[in-house]
């Protein structure tokens, strides 16, 4: 329990390490936004924060799920012990990465709000 709130504190702080480093121009508590269309030009650096913070859970996430397919990749007999013999459904893990990815990319979608694209478009 002890050892999760110390990884907690460290996400945070990598978190922040990460949006004053991809984003050091701030005017007023925001942040000088990426060239993307329908993005805003200016963020709220709470939503930078945000967004890095769910980027390091996403990460976690995946790399957990890498490690159950890194499973199906280890022999089956010999010298893999039982407990570390492929017993999970291959096809339920790929689901759950694409559900992780589009829940991440939904929740940062949802801080960003990104808008449609403005006038002409040739």
């Amino acid at each position: 329990m002890k050892q999760a709130r110390e990884a907690d504190k460290s996400d945070v702080h990598v978190a922040t390490e990460l949006s004053s480093q991809a984003a050091p121009s701030t005017i007023d508590g925001h942040v000088q936004g990426l060239p993307v269309a329908g993005y805003a030009k200016n963020v709220d650096q709470w939503k930078v924060d945000m967004v890095n913070q769910n980027k390091i859970l996403e990460e976690k996430v995946l790399r957990r799920v890498d490690e159950l397919f890194a499973m199906f990749d280890a022999p089956s007999f010999g010298e893999n012990p039982p407990e570390h013999q492929p017993s999970v459904d291959k096809r339920c893990v790929a689901m759950a990465r694409t559900h992780f990815e589009d829940a991440f990319y939904r929740l940062n979608r949802a801080i960003m709000r990104p808008q449609r694209i403005q006038g002409d478009l040739a």
